[in-house]
């Protein structure tokens, strides 16, 4: 591969296979395909959102962009990052221009013209769906939106969907299925356009990938999956053979002397943002813990949110993390303590240890109260542990079967599904039509109902902690809610909940206020709400 051996990034048997099949399916016109790449942590599948770069870059006749969706914020500048350094000092292209994060408060390519975009699931579902996620405030205030500009960039583009398994809300409480449903929706537009989509996973459930391809096979669409086999790429077979990430089971933290790990790469993940902040407090209160501390979650205001690169330039630290951490982040882990969650999370989790060494440790604790995740998806992990196992790729997969065979046959919601469908294909539906549906399924995706909170007095977009409806509602006081109208002349308005029914956050879209004000007691960069 000469754009691998350009780069410098080690030939990987399965990526190979990935574009030859790719290259021959482009080459020959022939009807397009998920490609479903299903390999290890550690195995390099981002790298191929850079090879399909420098093609776009150079040019080609099959696709203009490459357009790499994943589904949080806070790990869209890592990836983008290391697109950006091998496009500028390696290709030796314009990594400004043509490469860009594109989210909130981060508009590095807003109508997509860019070669190489990383975004948000948010962003792009939006910007398919005719609601351009940019102008989405301007849609709500005006009727006023360009949507065709960055829906026909999707259209001449190649799209990867990364860490899939998140999109579904598989192994959670609520267990929305509003985000897999738009994807769905969208591949399916996609492919009838001709466009190839790649979905990557280390650790897809299978009723997840049944739910693809049965939905997929409706629409007489083939699923093309390239999964990761031992004894196929011997080369990485004796490098992932190596690893030994050995089990611990914990039923209390304080049963662990953290001291002991002093000097090495350890992370302490937390299935809730007040959990983890709670133990940064009291690890800060640790003389000889406490100037190693890194906190990461995604409730941090985007001002705060350098932890990957604090994590990068230090040796050894203590990371005390929520699911941020469990995802798409190329970063290495010498001790991992963590709450125990669904197999497929713990799995991801467990491949940020040892990346770089053959030897690290997974200490899981055992935990009384599950939220957010499924009590029986989490015992059922728990129980399968075994003191001093080696959770080896393998046995990760035994893992992740034998949890979800509980689970039954997911369902996508078919009045969505069959609207996004409307949406995409019929001219005649416009703005104002996504903008109805956009209202009447409360968003097209499971975080559409995140709020913005600025603290009073200080209306800085980069300083504003995102919330959930329900913070949000902790705010009212005498059931009424401080709104911020105007960020640049911080006019503000006071609303009563009942007017706000049944969504807060799409109550504030349609009205145009642009978030909730947090009195200064009250606001707390660290968590949002103090």
């Amino acid at each position: 591969m000469e754009t691998t051996k350009k780069l410098g990034f080690e030939d990987r048997f399965y990526l190979s296979k990935f574009f030859k099949e790719l290259a021959l399916n482009l080459e020959q016109l022939d009807e397009p395909k998920l490609y479903i790449l299903d390999l290890p942590a550690g195995y390099g599948k981002s790298t191929a959102t850079t090879v399909l770069a420098r093609l776009a870059i150079e040019g080609n006749p099959y696709f203009s962009r490459v357009i790499h969706v994943l589904p949080m914020r806070s790990i869209i500048d890592d990836l983008y990052m290391r697109v950006r350094e091998c496009v500028g000092n390696v290709l030796g292209a314009s990594a400004t221009k043509n490469v860009a994060a594109q989210y909130m408060l981060t508009p590095g390519s807003p109508l997509f013209f860019k070669r190489c975009i990383v975004t948000t699931l948010d962003s792009f579902i939006l910007n398919f769906f005719k609601l351009p996620a940019y102008e989405l405030a301007k849609a709500f205030d005006r009727n006023v939106a360009h949507f065709e500009h960055p829906r026909a960039m999707i259209y001449t583009s190649i799209v990867v969907l990364d860490e899939f398994h998140l999109l579904s809300g598989l192994g959670s409480v609520s267990e929305e299925m509003k985000s897999i449903t738009a994807v769905l929706a969208a591949i399916i537009s996609m492919l009838k356009a001709g466009i190839s989509v790649v979905v990557m996973t280390a650790t897809l459930p299978k009723p997840i990938l049944d739910l693809i391809e049965n939905k997929l096979s409706q629409y007489n669409f083939s699923v093309e999956k390239i999964v990761y086999t031992p004894g196929e790429d011997q080369r990485f077979d004796e490098k992932i053979n190596r690893k030994q990430r050995l089990i611990h089971r914990l039923t209390a933290l304080s049963d662990l002397d953290l001291l002991k790990f002093r000097g090495l790469k350890v992370a302490l993940i937390f299935n809730t943002v007040d959990k983890a902040v709670e133990c940064y407090r009291r690890l800060k209160q640790e003389d000889s813990i406490r100037e190693d501390l890194i906190l990461a979650h995604g409730r941090l205001p985007e001002s705060r949110r350098s932890f990957l690169t604090d994590i990068r330039s230090r040796s050894s630290y203590f990371v005390v993390a929520t699911q941020v951490i469990e995802a798409g982040v190329d970063v290495n882990f010498d001790v991992m303590i963590t709450e125990c969650c669904p197999a497929d999370r713990l799995v991801q989790r467990a491949g940020r240890v040892a990346r770089n060494k053959d030897q690290g440790e997974i200490w899981v604790l055992k935990l009384d109260d599950n939220h957010p995740y499924d009590k029986e998806l989490v015992d059922i992990t728990w129980n399968y542990l075994k003191e001093g196992d080696n959770l080896t790729y393998v046995k990760s997969k035994e893992l992740i079967e034998r949890v979800f065979s509980s689970v039954g046959t997911l369902r996508v919601s078919q009045k969505m599904f069959d609207a996004l469908k409307n949406i995409d294909s019929r001219p005649i539906f416009g703005l104002i039509d996504a903008k109805n549906a956009y209202l009447y399924f409360q968003g097209f995706t499971n975080s559409a109902g995140i709020i913005s909170g600025y603290k009073e007095d200080f209306y800085n977009p980069k300083e504003a902690v995102p919330l959930s409806e329900k913070e949000v509602l902790k705010l009212s006081t005498s059931g009424k809610l401080k709104v911020l109208k105007n960020i640049k002349s911080g006019e503000t308005d006071y609303m009563p909940i009942y007017m706000m029914k049944p969504s807060v956050a799409l109550y504030l879209l349609r009205e145009g206020y642009r978030g909730v004000v947090i009195d200064a007691n009250t606001y707390d960069s660290l968590i949002g709400l103090n």
